[in-house]
């Protein structure tokens, strides 16, 4: 697959920005953008200038190749909010499409500039260390196309903070490898849906065993949904993270928290905890298995 996306990974840019469509693509690497970070530099819209600079609009993007397609992670941030998302990229019928696939605001379902579009019509460009996204009828230029700069930036790991919330998103697609590949190599994840033979809450160490785990508790739920609802970092290294977890098998939407350990820009340990018990919809097991399983 990746040797596929290798020979067609970039659609070709426009010259301007007229709102007639994405252009075919043509081949780029995938290597060209494969793990690479960016900061953002400036936005236009197709009939007038964007002055988000002023505002205090700042961007990080990370970019990576994931299950044939580009997978964009988001982190922006205005002066009194910030937003993740994470939204993927792919080619259909010749053109780009990116399609959100998970968000998190902060203050709590803070919207944090315009929302952005489920499904978008983009067309990317790179030339050097200058990477452009430009999206048709975008809710940033109220329906106009905005074109979005961003410049090369080291590939440093991510702020703690940004970290976790990245960990929040791929669980709500679901990527069990991608959630393990966040831990350290011999780091752990503890869970209270199982109980070790002397009575102990289930410890799962080495991102084999981790994404194991995840793959188990996906597989429990085919539909969930997950909603932080508060991070707060009492010290460097240590996140409680509060959530609410909803699938088919709960009659009400079930409450707990993850306690973080974070060491040089990795996951250490994760501990998972319930606030309450969970309550099983009609006909569902009343056994914590797959209704409860499937928490982070």
């Amino acid at each position: 697959m990746r040797a596929l996306l290798t020979a067609v990974i970039l659609a070709v840019w426009l010259g301007g920005c007229g709102g007639s469509g994405p252009g075919p693509v043509t081949p780029v690497s995938a290597a060209a953008l494969d793990g690479t970070r960016w900061t953002w530099l400036d936005v236009q819209c197709s009939d007038s200038a964007l002055p988000l600079a002023v505002q205090g609009f700042e961007r990080e993007l990370r970019v990576e190749v994931h299950g044939g397609q580009l997978r964009f992670t988001e982190d922006t941030t205005l002066p009194d909010c910030r937003r993740s998302e994470l939204r993927d990229a792919r080619v259909e019928a010749g053109r780009w499409q990116l399609e959100l696939r998970a968000r998190l605001g902060f203050p709590i379902d803070a919207e944090c500039g315009p929302a952005s579009s489920q499904q978008q019509a983009i067309a990317l460009g790179l030339s050097g260390d200058v990477f452009e996204v430009l999206e048709f009828t975008s809710p940033w230029c109220r329906g106009y196309d905005a074109r979005f700069t961003y410049r090369r930036a080291p590939p440093l790991a991510p702020p703690e903070e940004q970290l976790i919330e990245r960990y929040f998103l791929l669980f709500n697609v679901r990527d069990a490898a991608g959630l393990a590949a966040m831990f350290a190599t011999d780091g752990s994840l503890v869970e209270p849906f199982t109980r070790t033979d002397n009575g102990l809450l289930a410890r799962h160490e080495g991102r084999d065993a981790i994404a194991a785990w995840f793959e188990r508790t996906f597989a429990a739920a085919p539909r969930l949904a997950l909603r932080v609802t508060e991070l707060r970092s009492d010290e460097p290294g240590q996140h409680v993270v509060s959530w609410e977890y909803m699938d088919d098998q709960l009659a009400e939407p079930l409450r707990g928290r993850n306690l973080f350990v974070i060491a040089a820009g990795e996951i250490f340990e994760t501990q998972v905890q319930l606030l309450e018990a969970p309550r099983p919809a009609a006909g569902a097991a009343s056994a914590p298995t797959a209704a409860t399983e499937p928490a982070p």
